[in-house]
């Protein structure tokens, strides 16, 4: 019975984390639009650059795998 409620329960902290990451962005860019370059290139490098060489070397194949992917057979 504790599952049913738990199920139905919000995780206020996912919820609202990202969404004020996004509001201080929005806030950022519409008052200060030369700063809000400098922020969205880190940005862009992170995701583009690190987390993608990170990605890339997690999906990329081993000599040792043989034929076999890191990625799900439903990627």
């Amino acid at each position: 019975m504790n599952t049913k409620k738990e199920r139905g329960k919000i995780d206020w902290m996912i919820t609202l984390v990202p969404l004020a990451i996004v509001i201080a962005l929005c806030v950022l860019f519409f008052f200060a639009p030369e700063q809000s370059n400098t922020v969205l290139s880190q940005i862009r490098f992170f995701f583009g650059d690190t987390f993608g060489t990170y990605c890339l070397l997690y999906t990329s194949q081993s000599p040792r795998d043989g034929l076999l992917s890191r990625m799900p057979s439903s990627a």
